[in-house]
């Protein structure tokens, strides 16, 4: 017979650093692989995280206190639910800058994902500390805890008599081992675009020797993150704030990370330099059987830019990814690109597309019920609008380079 589940709620990052060899252990038997939230990334991030956010940490055990066993661990941050919903919720903890929150899976073991759901559901419904709304957001689909989800709010059948849901989901990007990389590539690619890719390959030899590591092959692990780092701070990122080098005190701390995740053999920081020059650098996260993108960059001067030496980088990784003498290939199936579904670039090189599920989950008693309904709507009234804004932008970007470029070309 299952033991009842106890649900314990902290709020701070040092608070759940008290319960990390427990979450270590769940790491070891999960359902869903999600770097994000496993203790050596999740804590650290919370504390960069804490005066941005207001935290509420599930944890679901079972057992009795001497010898309990964490099941789950559901971490969600309290907030509104969505500009154009502006209702109170816990929505799955996505960190501010964009440097782990691309996946909401919760932690959950192995087996248990329909207790911990009835069990999370039963707390929304009861326990005083919940606001009556909660925000599953970044579900991947077909996963067994997406599956409990549904089963539990009656998505196939009659709707749950105490809980009322929306539900969204949209595309996201995957590249899925084939039989070997030739047979990936000449089906993402035409032969025309694989011609023009060669080209591009010799273009960027003329410049110098092309060199691509791994970060096991690079020798001094802290100089090539620092590389990563400085490389990503002199592009679009850093022009737009959103690299880590323009956010104060996040240097050492993602720098720490990706050191953590390199001693746990859990970190693959592709490079490719030219004539010893640094030109593009992608990091992933490894968690067999699959690996998650955590950035990418490359360099933006013009030299290099106009010969694609990311995207040389990107197949490089797909070669990579189908071979099991890499530490990105080796035990690895898949990867997820953490992608944006507008992203041009995945939606290119992807193999598979798969959904990306929101479930926006209220007690039926609570007053929110009746604003609910009209997520949807506004939210897809939103999005155009975000759609035409960023059309503007990105051609006012555009012609602004074009007009650098022609002040700055030498005379004739």
């Amino acid at each position: 017979m299952a033991q009842p589940i106890t649900v314990t709620v902290v709020h701070t990052a040092d608070d759940l650093a008290t319960h990390a060899d427990a979450l270590e252990d769940l790491a070891r038997d999960l359902e869903v692989q999600n770097p994000s939230y496993e203790p050596w990334l999740a804590i650290p991030l919370a504390r960069l995280c804490a005066s941005h956010q207001r935290f509420v940490f599930l944890l679901m055990h079972e057992g009795e206190e001497s010898g309990r066993r964490l099941l789950a661990f559901f971490p969600f941050e309290r907030g509104i639910f969505h500009r154009v919903a502006p209702l109170p919720s816990l929505r799955l903890w996505k960190d501010p800058f964009n440097y782990a929150g691309h996946r909401c899976d919760p932690l959950v073991r192995t087996g248990a994902a329909d207790r911990c759901v009835a069990r999370l559901f039963d707390w929304l419904r009861s326990d005083p500390a919940s606001p009556g709304l909660i925000d599953l957001r970044r579900l991947t689909g077909g996963t067994a805890i997406t599956r409990a989800v549904e089963r539990h709010l009656g998505t196939d059948g009659a709707p749950h008599p105490t809980l009322y849901h929306v539900h969204t989901s949209e595309e996201s990007h995957l590249y899925r081992r084939q039989a070997d990389a030739d047979a990936y590539l000449n089906t993402v690619f035409s032969a025309s675009e694989r011609q023009t890719l060669r080209r591009k390959a010799r273009r960027l030899q003329d410049l110098g020797p092309v060199d691509i590591r791994d970060v096991d092959e690079s020798g001094d692990v802290g100089a090539v993150i620092d590389g990563f780092l400085d490389l990503e701070a002199r592009g679009w990122k850093g022009q737009e704030g959103v690299a880590v080098e323009k956010h104060p005190g996040h240097r050492p701390v993602v720098k720490s990370i990706l050191e953590e995740a390199h001693r746990r053999g859990r970190l693959s920081l592709l490079t490719m330099r030219v004539d010893g020059h640094l030109v593009a650098a992608r990091c992933v996260f490894l968690a067999a059987p699959g690996s998650f993108l955590f950035k990418l960059t490359y360099d933006e001067d013009e030299r290099y830019a106009r010969r694609s030496p990311g995207l040389l980088l990107e197949i490089e990784a797909i070669r990579r990814l189908h071979r099991d003498d890499t530490p990105s290939g080796a035990g690895i199936a898949w990867m997820d690109t953490w992608g944006s579904a507008r992203s041009k670039l995945f939606n290119h090189t992807r193999s598979d597309a798969f959904l990306i599920h929101r479930y926006a989950v209220a007690d039926r008693r609570a007053a929110v019920v009746w604003l609910l309904p009209l997520f949807p709507a506004a939210r897809a009234v939103a999005r155009g609008a975000e759609a035409r804004w960023r059309t503007v932008r990105e051609r006012t970007a555009a012609w602004l380079a074009a007009a650098r470029r022609a002040t700055t070309a030498p005379a004739k």
